[in-house]
């Protein structure tokens, strides 16, 4: 226990005095009521000067209470309230969505999720692809650059299209998605170009209504 909100339970506990530092090893869960994070691990080395905490090896733990994380090696710098990994990783919520991401870094105070070569899928199967982006986790928004989008076969009534869009700057929530400069097609993926497309500077998807709006298209 630490006077500042750090909690570690584990098999094996070894501390250096001198050095300020803990490593704990063996069945490792840790607390850090800072950050709002519940980290599992096979190893944990807490450098209390630095206030700087990292995992080894497969982690897994809960971000908010919202958020499920599967990784590997997580840095904890508790002065910043940043969590990161250059690890791939699973984030998960409550609502099933997922986020498979190369790296991220959730920054605390911001309540921001960071990442790169993100792939997004919502509860409804919707799949986002994106260079990189950030996720506001106070109102489950994601918005990101250069996004391809799947959508699920039915998501326009006709279970045989394969719905699909392209943009450069996307933003999205359980309700409505925006892309700008963005290309949209129902047609099956083939060999060549779609036999249609409509391009537009603002795309607009109503997920309630199933309606897609477009300003100045060209078809």
């Amino acid at each position: 226990l630490s006077d500042d909100g750090v909690k570690i339970n584990a098999e094996n506990v070894k501390y250096d005095k001198i050095n300020l530092t803990l490593v704990a090893e063996g069945k490792v869960k840790m607390f850090d009521e800072k950050n709002q994070i519940i980290i599992n691990a096979p190893k944990v080395i807490y450098y209390k000067k630095e206030d700087i905490i990292l995992t080894e090896g497969k982690t897994s733990g809960v971000i908010e209470s919202i958020y499920n994380l599967e990784t590997d090696n997580i840095v904890i710098d508790r002065k910043k309230m940043e969590v990161a990994s250059e690890s791939k990783s699973i984030i998960k919520d409550k609502e099933n969505n997922i986020l498979e991401l190369m790296e991220f870094k959730y920054l605390a105070n911001k309540k921001l999720i960071k990442g790169r070569e993100i792939k997004f899928i919502n509860k409804i199967k919707d799949e986002f692809f994106f260079e990189d982006a950030f996720i506001d986790i106070s109102n489950n928004e994601i918005t990101g650059r250069n996004i391809s989008v799947n959508f699920h076969n039915a998501a326009f009534n006709n279970p045989n299209n394969e719905p699909r869009l392209k943009g450069n700057i996307a933003s999205s929530n359980k309700d409505f998605a925006k892309v700008s400069k963005g290309v949209f097609t129902t047609c099956k993926k083939r060999d060549g170009c779609p036999p249609w497309t409509i391009k537009s500077p603002e795309i607009k998807h109503d997920r309630i209504k199933k309606q897609i709006e477009y300003k100045h298209a060209i078809l």
